[in-house]
């Protein structure tokens, strides 16, 4: 059974009236190794094995793998040292930070400070701010966790966890640092729980040498910082949580399990479902954004926990509520808020899976080339914005959560929205969009989305992807001669980005300006505005810059290119102009 006596200065940082105790002393990186252990979560560990730790801040395994990159390089640049050449010398100062692990209760596994005595003219004395910290390990398991350094000590120690080239363990790194002491700092008190240390954790990382977007965010999550100070984005992240882990929704297996990614080093490639790589972090963002972000908005005004109020009572008022909640601890307040909070979340998440397969059963290319949902043909950013329509729609009314999957079959295939009619594999798109293209491309599916969902009426007859790629209307507006355009007094006319030659008669109306605008509620993007007034035709620099025609009258033609969605809904209408 290894043992080992550190003394160690003590020191006490108070905050708030707490009083947190420190020890510092000195260990060998080897000892470190021998008596320390790191919770870290294996490379291979499943996406679902992560995210289900999260109903619950996750303790076992909260910790990065180790790099051994990085710990190769940290032995080669200790071990280069050289002999009458102080300036290749190197030191480790940095001091390594070590907390009490979850495993004192072993067998043989043992931690305790007590008084650092002297013999003082045959009297033991007691110096005051020195301890001694001792501790004892079993061959599983040890009394110490590393919580900032591990890197360093596995670099410039016997790790046992290098490996040559053919896998093998290499027992012995020889740096010359293996057993000279470097400086540790011990959090070892009782009030120091595994999770409080986990915390420290995570806020010495991140303050550091930043964790992977994916590890970080998941870590704040658990110990309420970063951007979950906010109530918004936890209940994203508990709904991430759900769509990861729970395998079936209305006993039909949940297409999303398993499939969201929650550890950046397992090299397991989840399926394409609405973009790329579903990470946890920009999923959380995205449902945060789009739902939960807009009930909370909607909500606000009526309970401490916005969210909540719209689950089970949407006319309860704030006064309300805290009258209910009067006499309660804390605790126990923050217990029902956490218990609702996942309740909510998982209706949440059974009512997105639930227009998922919806709208994969209902869209005819979704094996064939959609891109929505194909996963070999999807179009990120376009099924993103799709998912951002619904989740805006879903967020207007608490009831819609209950739609069942065959309620929104039916939702999508009425005779206004024809999602089913639709050819979502948008063949004339192609796979990608010059820059000229990329802009109103946008514009063009975001605008169509929000239409399919609020007022499909605007369809007119006709499918989604009709609609998408136009024509759409386009504005143009005249005025009297001026320095500037009038702010009111001009006069707006909305037509048809369709081609064709129409006319625009001036003369009319005695107005020697005209420009042309693209509107915010149509699919249709203005993208280059040319005229012959000097005899050839001429661009103008900004799309919306007014042309100023002469004294008398004249004609002029004005060629206006519009696109909806991708290059092949280019329209180029030519204005013949009498002024």
């Amino acid at each position: 059974m290894p043992a080992k006596t550190v003394v160690c200065i003590k020191g006490v940082a108070q905050i708030h009236g707490r009083s947190d105790e420190m020890l510092t002393g000195f260990l060998t990186p080897n000892e470190l190794i021998q008596f320390c252990s790191v919770p870290s979560f294996p490379p291979n560990m499943s996406h679902v094995q992560i995210s289900s730790g999260l109903y619950t801040p996750p303790i076992a395994n909260w910790q990065r793998p180790l790099d051994q990159t990085k710990i190769s390089e940290i032995a080669q640049d200790i071990g280069s040292a050289e002999v009458d050449n102080a300036s290749k010398d190197s030191l480790m100062a940095n001091p390594v930070l070590v907390g009490r692990s979850d495993k004192l209760n072993q067998p043989d596994v043992s931690l305790g400070t007590s008084p650092h005595r002297i013999n003082i003219g045959g009297t033991s004395e007691v110096v005051p701010g020195v301890f001694e910290v001792r501790f004892t390990s079993s061959d599983e398991h040890k009394p110490l966790w590393v919580l900032d350094g591990q890197h360093r000590i596995h670099g410039i120690g016997n790790s046992d966890l290098r490996v040559d080239e053919d896998g093998n363990p290499i027992p012995n790194n020889g740096t010359l640092l293996q057993n000279q002491p470097i400086p540790v700092v011990f959090i070892i008190e009782q009030n120091y729980t595994a999770k409080f240390l986990a915390k420290i954790f995570t806020q010495v990382t991140t303050k550091a040498e930043p964790m992977h977007a994916i590890h970080g965010d998941w870590m704040e999550y658990a110990f309420d910082m970063g951007d979950y100070d906010g109530v918004s984005a936890k209940y994203a992240m508990n709904a991430v949580a759900d769509l990861t882990t729970i395998q079936e929704f209305d006993n039909v297996a949940n297409p999303f399990f398993g499939q969201i990614v929650f550890n950046p080093k397992n090299t397991q490639i989840p399926e394409k479902m609405i973009d790329d790589q579903v990470s946890s972090k920009k999923f959380r963002i995205f449902l945060q954004k789009y739902y939960f972000d807009n009930l909370t908005n909607l909500h606000a005004e009526h309970h401490e926990d916005p969210v909540m109020c719209a689950e089970e009572h949407p006319g309860l008022t704030h006064e309300a509520w805290v009258e209910v909640q009067a006499g309660l601890t804390d605790e126990t307040i923050l217990e029902q808020i956490k218990t609702r909070r996942e309740r909510y979340t998982r209706k949440f998440a059974k009512a997105f899976v639930r227009f998922y397969r919806a709208g994969k059963e209902t869209d005819t290319t979704s094996n064939n080339g959609s891109k929505i949902f194909d996963t070999d043909n999807l179009l990120p950013k376009f099924s993103k914005q799709f998912f951002q329509a619904f989740l805006e729609y879903l967020a207007t009314d608490y009831s819609l959560l209950d739609k069942t999957k065959q309620e929104w079959v039916e939702f999508l295939t009425g005779d206004e929205r024809m999602f089913d009619q639709a050819d979502w594999s948008l063949e004339d798109a192609g796979s990608t969009q010059s820059n000229l293209a990329y802009k109103p491309s946008e514009k063009a599916a975001s605008v169509t989305f929000a239409k399919f969902f609020h007022s499909p009426e605007d369809f007119d007859g006709i499918d989604p992807v009709t609609y998408l790629f136009g024509p759409g209307m386009i504005e143009y507006q005249t005025a009297n001669r001026a320095a500037r355009w009038p702010r009111a007094t001009y006069h707006p006319e909305e037509v048809v980005a369709a081609g064709g030659s129409p006319e625009i008669r001036l003369r009319d109306s005695g107005h020697k300006m005209l420009r042309f605008v693209s509107l915010d509620y149509s699919q249709a993007t203005i993208t280059s505005v040319e005229h012959d007034l000097s005899g050839e035709m001429e661009k103008l620099s900004q799309k919306t810059d007014k042309i100023t025609f002469p004294d008398g009258n004249g004609v002029c033609n004005v060629q206006v290119t519009a696109l909806c969605y991708s290059e092949s809904s280019s329209r180029t209408t030519t204005y013949r102009v009498l002024y």
